[in-house]
């Protein structure tokens, strides 16, 4: 079984987007008429809303949130909320748009709630789609593609920019964590990634869901890509915990964190006896599992922890 120290510590990697409810633009907009969120994502005034013009809006709004949260300024962010309130959020576009042919037209919109569409299996591929975008942002060379490397070393930049910005005041430093969720990220890409070569594209994307909608259960990791998922779990642990910069952490490093392990847990990882846990012991803790492939059917990816 995996420790549940390390789930914790883990954890907070992931707290901020983690149920659907809680993603900004996710959300029915309290006090904002449709008619209104359909002329401020209509952006050429056209009378319709496309695919493409919707996704522009989405991203742009996720972008402008997440820069308002680095900010921690309550009130960019509260500014950033009202802008994707003030606009269509694309689970609502999917939903709407019954005829699938990705144009939302006013009338469509406009429907009395009860007579809204039946989520498709177009709507659940638009939606993957947009997610995969999203997560394109650590493409850092550009080619389409989101490689474990790419998205290892972008969160690592981000992880070492909000450390920056919070000064060691571990208050601030989770506010900041709050904003992405890194851990379901990778989970996603390495879920995704059929032929195990650890880059995802949008075609695996596709193949994925279409394989779902044919009955397959793919919901959980292989063995081999739980391994890399644990590996990217301690490259991020270290990102934050690794004070001395050894690539491994140390007891004195993680005793005075939140959620610590135990002395017994920590030994218990610490294969080699050295006194210190190396990415591979991180790594192998967090592939630990009572199946043989991965995590047991019927499980999800580790939660964080509730706050107190």
């Amino acid at each position: 079984m995996k420790p549940t120290w390390m789930l914790a510590l883990a954890g907070m990697l992931c707290a901020g987007a983690l149920q659907a409810q809680d993603t900004p633009g996710s959300r029915e907009s309290i006090g904002v008429g449709k008619e209104v969120k359909f002329k401020n994502t209509d952006t050429d005034a056209d009378g319709k809303i496309t695919f493409a013009e919707m996704k522009k809006v989405h991203h742009a709004g996720l972008k402008a949130w997440r820069e308002a949260g680095e900010s921690l300024d309550e009130k960019k962010v509260a500014e950033a909320q009202k802008w994707l309130d003030e606009r269509l959020f694309m689970l609502e576009f999917v939903v709407w748009d019954g005829n699938d042919d990705r144009e939302l037209t006013k009338e469509e919109y406009l429907k009395d709630a009860a007579d809204a569409p039946e989520f498709s299996r177009q709507d659940k591929l638009d939606i993957e789609d947009v997610e995969f975008d999203d997560m394109l942002r650590y493409d850092s060379d550009k080619d389409g593609k989101l490689s474990l490397a790419e998205l290892t070393s972008g969160t690592q930049a981000k992880l070492k920019k909000y450390m920056e910005i919070a000064k060691d005041d571990n208050d601030k430093l989770e506010k900041l964590l709050d904003i992405e969720n890194h851990m379901m990220t990778a989970y996603t890409m390495l879920n995704r990634d059929l032929d195990g070569d650890s880059v995802l594209t949008r075609e695996e994307v596709k193949k994925y869901m279409e394989r779902v909608f044919e009955g397959e259960e793919l919901h959980m990791l292989s063995k081999q890509a739980m391994k890399k998922y644990g590996q990217f779990i301690a490259d991020t642990m270290f990102t934050l915990y690794d004070k001395n910069g050894d690539k491994a952490l140390s007891w004195d490093e993680l005793k005075n964190v939140k959620n610590p392990p135990t002395e017994e847990e920590f030994k218990r990882i610490d294969k080699n006896g050295d006194g210190k846990l190396s990415g591979e012991e991180v790594a192998v803790a967090m592939g630990e599992s009572d199946g043989d492939d991965g995590i047991e059917p019927g499980d999800t990816p580790p939660q964080p922890p509730e706050k107190d």
